[in-house]
């Protein structure tokens, strides 16, 4: 999980909270996905899938089952490739081709959609900045960006980007269709 409350492993409210919170996002971005034309609906489609992954992870814990894979992975090569002192090494390359892949994809499927205006660059970011930092945060030597307060601080500056995106979007989709029914 990405954040918690200080207190510990142990803070179920703060899971409910960070759960509540991104499924709201995953729900804002589904309903303006439905609300936009096609032709628009590319990056709000990743905004809406990247949201709701985020809270499932919130629900079962995605991140774990990730790192098992990459474990698996790390020791898959290393009977393979007979690295076994380059455990950490080969863990982090599996880390960083993984989240490298994760946001080239987001970045490739981004850039279709064209302009890039400020809210789809707001919630975009956000959502990177989430993919960067689980990502990182695995890597060794990074142990202190588990820590509680950065996990918390990270989030709440990804759901403001995201929220702030989503809103922003919202309400030009609003003036458009408004002016629309003027004209």
């Amino acid at each position: 999980m990405i954040a918690r409350l200080p207190g510990g492993d142990d803070a179920p409210l703060g899971d409910a909270i960070t759960l509540a919170v991104w499924s709201l996002l995953a729900f804002a971005a589904v309903l303006f996905v439905v609300r936009v034309p096609a032709a628009r609906r590319g990056t709000w489609l990743l905004v809406a899938l990247a949201c709701t992954v985020v809270a499932l992870d919130k629900a079962v814990d995605l991140q774990s089952l990730a790192y098992e894979l990459v474990r698996g992975g790390a020791h898959l090569l290393e009977a393979v490739l007979g690295a076994r002192a380059q455990h950490a090494a080969v863990k982090a390359a599996i880390l960083l081709g993984m989240t490298g892949c994760g946001v080239a994809a987001a970045v490739w499927w981004v850039r279709r959609d064209r302009p890039l205006d400020r809210p789809r660059w707001s919630a975009v970011l956000g959502l990177l900045l989430v993919v960067v930092y689980v990502g990182v945060r695995f890597l060794p030597g990074c142990a202190s960006l588990a820590e509680a307060w950065v996990g918390w601080l990270v989030e709440a500056v990804a759901v403001a980007l995201v929220a702030s995106g989503i809103a922003c979007a919202w309400r030009s989709t609003a003036a458009e269709v408004r002016s629309s029914r003027m004209s």
